[in-house]
């Protein structure tokens, strides 16, 4: 083992450390267009990195309102209300249509399972 300076620092060398002033940071980089905020939220003035975020601020503090024509229904928090509610005014056109599909106002497309109605509701809701 060979004699020299320890190299790991003492307690009081980290102390003087924490006390000597930073040096400069080097200048900041201009963002990207990745990491530009371009989703906004369309009732105040917030934008966010990711549609996600912004679909949830939208939940937590706008609520979902239902843009079915006539209701105006809002819902705060959880999406799973709102796809039954919107599923339940569906329902209602099925029955008194006679046919199965989905039956929002000026939708032709003639989806049959559930499960994909209810997206389909969910996006035209979303869309308006």
């Amino acid at each position: 083992m060979t004699e020299g300076k320890n190299p790991y620092p003492t307690f009081e060398e980290k102390a003087r450390a924490k006390d000597r002033t930073p040096l400069p940071s080097e200048p900041r980089k201009k963002p990207s267009a990745s990491t530009v905020a371009s989703h906004a939220c369309k009732q105040c003035d917030k934008t966010f990195h990711a549609r996600g975020n912004l679909l949830q601020h939208r939940r937590y503090v706008h609520g979902i309102k239902c843009n079915w024509p006539g209701c105006g229904k809002v819902f705060f928090r959880d999406v799973g209300p709102v796809a039954r509610h919107l599923l339940e005014h569906n329902i209602k056109m099925e029955q008194e249509l006679g046919r199965k599909g989905c039956h929002w106002p000026g939708c032709t497309d003639p989806k049959h399972q559930r499960g994909s109605i209810v997206k389909k509701l969910q996006d035209h809701n979303d869309e308006e």
